[in-house]
C-alpha cells in the first residue's frame, strides 16, 4: 500500500513538473510570438494588422482597389481641419473577400466605433463587388466569402490577435521578410513594391486579370441582393458621418467587361447616391493619369496623387 502511494506521489510530482514545463514553454512560445507579429505583421500577412488597431472613427471600405489605391495618411493630412474625426483606417480587403453584402457590412461595424459622430467613410465601388456566384442564392443567406477574412473574425481590436493567426494562418507568408514586396501600413494601406519592370510584364500581369474576368463571367451574375446591401450600408453609415463613394481606375480594356456583368452600373449607383443625398466620383476613365500595376490597382508612385485628388473633390461641397 505503501509503495503504490509512493508511485502515485512520483506520478503527481512528475506530471505537476510536465505542465510547469509545457505551460512555460506555451508562455515563452506566446511572447516570441507576440513580438514576432509586433515587428514584421505587416509584411508576412497582408492583413493582419487590421485586426490589431483601435476601433475607428472613419473608414476606407471596398476591395483591392481602395487597399492599395487609398493612402490614409494622405486623407488625415489633406482634410485634418475639416471637422472629420481622423485619423481614417483603410478597412478595405480583396474582392474575393469584400464584395458588398451583410458580412461586409457586420465586420465594418465590429471595427467602427459606436461614439463617432462626424466620421468620413469612403466606400470604393466597383462591378465586382456587385456579383455573387450563381452556386450561391444570397436571399438564403449564402454567401461565398462566408470563411473568409474579416468575416471569420470575432475580434477586429486587438494586439496580438492570436485569432486571427490561428483562423487565418494560410494567409502568412513567413519568406516574405527577406523579399518585402507587400507591406502593410498600420493604417491599413498595402504597398506594393513589386512594379513591373518593362511593358511586357505589365501586359502579362494585365493579361492574368483579363483571365479573372473571363472566370468571373462564368461563374457569377449581377446580384440584386448585394445591390440592395449597398444602400443599407450606405443608410447605416450615414448614422455615424459622412459617406462618399468612389469607381476607381482601372486599365480601359476593362471597362467594357464590368459594363457587361453590370450593364449601367454608373446609373445603378448614380442613383442610389442621389437617393441618400451622397456624393459618388467615377474615375473609371482616368487610368492614363493614374497608371497601374497591372490594369486594376494604382501603382504606389501615384496613390498619394490620386487619394489627393479624392480629397480635393470631397472638399468641394
Amino acid at each position: 500500500m505503501e509503495q503504490k502511494h509512493n508511485h502515485l506521489f512520483i506520478f503527481n510530482f512528475k506530471m505537476k513538473k510536465f505542465i510547469k514545463k509545457t505551460s512555460l514553454f506555451f508562455l515563452i512560445s506566446a511572447v516570441l510570438m507576440s513580438l514576432f507579429l509586433m515587428a514584421f505583421g505587416g509584411v508576412v500577412d497582408s492583413f493582419y494588422l487590421k485586426f490589431t488597431t483601435p476601433k475607428a472613427k472613419s473608414m476606407i471600405i471596398g476591395d483591392s482597389r481602395a487597399l492599395m489605391g487609398v493612402v490614409p495618411s494622405t486623407i488625415n493630412n489633406k482634410l485634418k481641419n475639416e471637422g472629420y474625426e481622423l485619423p481614417i483606417t483603410n478597412y478595405a480587403f480583396t474582392i474575393a473577400q469584400a464584395p458588398i453584402g451583410p458580412l461586409y457590412r457586420k465586420s465594418i461595424l465590429k471595427k467602427l466605433d459606436p461614439e463617432t459622430k462626424n466620421g468620413l467613410f469612403i466606400l470604393s465601388i466597383s462591378p465586382l463587388m456587385l456579383l455573387s456566384e450563381n452556386s450561391h442564392d444570397n436571399y438564403k443567406n449564402e454567401f461565398i466569402e462566408d470563411d473568409m477574412s474579416p468575416h471569420n473574425m470575432n475580434s477586429v481590436d486587438v494586439n496580438p490577435n492570436f485569432e486571427y493567426l490561428i483562423k487565418n494562418y494560410s494567409n502568412f507568408h513567413f519568406k516574405a521578410i527577406f523579399k518585402r514586396k507587400l507591406i502593410l501600413h498600420n493604417d491599413g494601406w498595402l504597398q506594393d513594391n513589386n512594379l513591373p519592370k518593362n511593358k511586357n510584364e505589365y501586359e502579362n500581369r494585365r493579361e492574368w486579370w483579363l483571365n479573372s474576368y473571363n472566370n468571373f463571367d462564368k461563374k457569377y451574375a449581377f446580384s440584386n441582393y448585394r445591390l440592395a446591401s449597398l444602400d443599407t450600408l450606405i443608410k447605416t453609415l450615414k448614422v455615424y458621418g459622412e459617406v462618399h463613394l468612389a469607381r476607381l481606375p482601372v486599365d480601359s480594356i476593362f471597362l467594357e467587361l464590368e459594363d457587361k456583368m453590370v450593364p449601367g452600373f454608373d446609373n445603378l449607383i448614380d442613383s442610389i447616391t442621389k437617393k441618400n443625398k451622397i456624393k459618388y466620383y467615377n474615375y473609371k476613365n482616368t487610368s492614363k493619369k493614374y497608371k497601374t500595376l497591372d490594369g486594376m490597382h494604382i501603382t504606389k508612385l501615384l496613390s498619394n496623387t490620386f487619394t489627393e485628388s479624392l480629397c480635393d473633390s470631397i472638399l468641394v461641397k
